[in-house]
Order: C-alpha cells, then sequence, then structure tokens
C-alpha cells in the first residue's frame, strides 16, 4: 500500500514530522493524518510536497510501490558475494547516508589505482 511506502521512505530519510512539515510547508495535522492513514485519498499536491521534502520524487513513490518488500534481494541475481554485501549495506543507509556513498564511490572512481583495467581502458 502507498502509505507504507511513504513511511519507508521517510525511516529511509532520517526526518522527523517536523522537519518534513518546515520543508513541505503541509500542515501538522494533515502530515499526521497522511502518516496515520487516515486520510484515504490526500491531495496530489500534498504527496508531491511530503515526498519532495524527503528528497524523493512521485516516481521515486511508485517505484517503491512496484517494487517486492525486500528490495535488492530477488534483483541481485548473479552477483558476487561482495557486491551483494555492498548492496545490502547500502540499503541499511538513510538518505542522507545514501547520498554520500554514491559520492564516495563516484569519488574513488576517479582515483586511477582504484579502477579496475576496464574502467582505465575506458
Amino acid at each position: 500500500m502507498w502509505i507504507d511506502k511513504l513511511g519507508q521512505m521517510k525511516k529511509e530519510s532520517g526526518m522527523t514530522l517536523d522537519d518534513i512539515i518546515e520543508k513541505s510547508k503541509v500542515s501538522k495535522g494533515t502530515l499526521n493524518k497522511i502518516f496515520a492513514g487516515q486520510t484515504k485519498d490526500p491531495q496530489l499536491s500534498s504527496i508531491k510536497a511530503i515526498v519532495h521534502a524527503m528528497g524523493y520524487t512521485l516516481d521515486d513513490l511508485e517505484d517503491k510501490i512496484k517494487k517486492s518488500p525486500t528490495p535488492g534481494k530477488a534483483e541481485v541475481g548473479g552477483l558476487s558475494e561482495d557486491k551483494k554485501e555492498l548492496i545490502d549495506d547500502y540499503d541499511k543507509l538513510n538518505f542522507s547516508g545514501k547520498r554520500a556513498a554514491q559520492n564516495a564511490i563516484k569519488g574513488l572512481t576517479c582515483i586511477p589505482e582504484y579502477q579496475n583495467s576496464k574502467s582505465a581502458e575506458a
């Protein structure tokens, strides 16, 4: 259900309700009702503001709805154990941690001594 996915996004973002209220400009009452599942058909503008405040898009919410309850597990078939472990560790991070990890990896890929032979040839 979409409300569960919205809650998952909140958890991953590491934001409090007060943080979301401040950034989204959605009233506390509306926000509480949405996260509690009391609003069955909330306004799109409210959901959009909430999702954007947490650093996501509506597409991200839709993607979370389409994925299995344990994203990453079924999708990692054929990967080496070290890559599976990396994905599992990444999934434990909140939104800010994931951004930091992505930036760190991008930085490491620019350092020649860390590049594999395929990267060096490209």
